[in-house]
């Protein structure tokens, strides 16, 4: 590309040349573009147009040498030569074809043109299609002309240049489906908590002064009071789950864990007030599955082949007071007395569970919450919020992200949050969660433009025809923008 525009410098150079207000034929003014096209895909920009050249005057000795460039919009100044177009009168078109045909063309017809257009002929437009390596920067770049005019030998010569469009590349305008979520009336929550309390030999009674429990019972009361002093909850139900270690038999430990988790149960009704019948309190005896994750998680301090050992028995051994049995009979009870002091004490444990509703808050509200303690909002209100944002902002994705990560397994607040990540042309995410929603037609067309971002136009306009046929009239439009972006 470079060596015609030295070949054709040289040649102008050599002779006047004419300033674009003096020249008289033929004139960049005279050549209009239409129907601008460009796609960028697999590493390749193509681009195509028709350059209308209905009121061009061009004489027969006369040849108009255009040479479109891209230009990045900015200050960046990349810019990328494409391949040269020939507007050429009767004679000079005839002249040119002569010396190709005799082995002795031009300089600035080696390599040859893309096109040699003869208006003269009956054609008033040049149909112009290349294709580039694509580079960053030409998703903002504009398109410009610059022509070389010629005359006969001692004609004027002249240079000119124009932009033509002031953006090539248009990034298609997709639609995004957003789903309302239903009003959640009643609006129910409920926390889950563990207290580690401890109780003296066989017993059951909660004795704030025993061992650690005050700091214990104090966290206890911090967790309970943010519930019960809240004025926009009221408490519906505490679920109260002992658990014991396994030194005793099965039996015994199941009763001693029932009494334990009962006992707690009269203590938060005593202390907070709250009618015993809204408790539900039970036992669940030895948790063997809680000692299995904590010895793989390294707790006991066992060497690696007697913590295999451990885990095995636990893992094969069915009756649990045998299983207890085969710990003690390892190493003369030394890891079994290792467990005892690390690992038991952390089985045994009191886990509370308190539910309550939530009144409904305003958008104003919501917004305060947000930041507060967003956990207390329906995906309704959080959905009510990020409407009122630009969906282009920094606010209207997180919360969009908020309500994913409180609703994970919500549908409609995947839906909703792939929708927002696409807002801003972000796909990865997208083409991860949507394919698990199955075949709404809302999942489907976010999923078709998160496709379509990357690059997968194929299964874009598969997964768009899917979601048009279930009635979705943003994946009609969304194919319709395809259609035209890629034509």
């Amino acid at each position: 590309m470079k060596r015609y525009l030295l070949y054709i410098s040289a040649f102008l150079f050599a002779g006047s040349v004419a300033t674009v207000a003096q020249a008289q034929r033929p004139s960049l003014d005279d050549i209009t573009v239409r129907d601008l096209s460009s796609v960028s895909e697999g590493g390749k920009l193509s681009l195509s147009f028709n350059a209308g050249i209905d009121a061009l005057r061009i004489g027969s000795q006369d040849l108009l040498i255009v040479v479109p460039e891209l230009r990045a919009n900015g200050t960046t100044g990349e810019r990328y030569l494409l391949e040269p177009f020939f507007i050429a009168g009767k004679a000079r078109a005839t002249t040119l074809e002569r010396e190709r045909v005799l082995g002795n063309p031009r300089e600035y017809m080696t390599p040859a043109p893309l096109s040699i257009t003869v208006p003269s002929r009956g054609v008033r437009s040049v149909s112009y299609a290349t294709s580039l390596p694509a580079q960053e920067w030409m998703s903002d770049a504009s398109l410009h002309f610059k022509a070389y005019a010629f005359g006969c030998a001692a004609c004027e010569k002249s240079e000119s240049e124009k932009k033509v469009a002031d953006k090539v590349l248009t990034a298609p305008r997709y639609r995004l489906s957003y789903v309302t979520p239903p009003v959640e009336d009643p609006k129910v929550r409920a926390d889950k908590y563990t207290a580690t309390i401890g109780f003296e030999v066989d017993g059951s009674r909660i004795d704030p002064s025993f061992s650690g429990n005050k700091s214990v019972l104090d966290e206890v009361n911090d967790k309970v009071v943010a519930i019960l002093k809240n004025p926009d909850l009221k408490a519906s139900k505490v679920e109260i789950v002992g658990y014991a270690s396994p030194e005793a038999s099965v039996a015994y430990n199941k009763s001693l864990s029932d009494k334990r988790a009962k006992a707690f149960a009269d203590y938060l009704s005593g202390r907070y007030g709250v009618s015993r019948e809204d408790f539900v309190a039970r036992g669940e005896g030895e948790d063997w599955t809680r000692a299995k994750e904590l010895i793989k998680e390294g707790e006991g301090n066992l060497s690696d082949e007697i913590r295999d050992k451990v885990l095995s028995i636990i893992g094969t051994v069915k009756d649990p007071d045998a299983r207890d049995a085969e710990i003690k009979a390892l190493d003369g009870g030394k890891t079994y007395s290792e467990l005892l002091s690390s690992v038991w004490p952390a089985i045994r444990r009191t886990e509370y569970t308190i539910s309550y509703t939530v009144r409904p808050f305003d958008v104003n509200e919501a917004k305060v919450l947000l930041k507060k303690n967003p956990k207390l909002l329906s995906l309704n209100e959080l959905y009510l919020v990020a409407k009122t944002y630009d969906p282009a902002s920094e606010e209207y994705k997180e919360v969009f992200d908020i309500a994913s990560r409180l609703f994970p397994e919500e549908p409609v607040a995947l839906i909703n949050g792939a929708a927002a990540d696409l807002e801003v042309g972000s796909f990865a995410r997208a083409l991860k969660t949507l394919p698990a929603l199955g075949d709404s037609p809302e999942a489907l067309n976010n999923l078709g433009v998160a496709r379509a971002l990357s690059g997968d136009y194929e299964g874009a306009v598969e997964t768009l025809e899917k979601a048009a046929g279930l009635g979705s009239a943003e994946a009609r439009a969304n194919l319709e923008e395809i259609s035209k972006t890629r034509n």
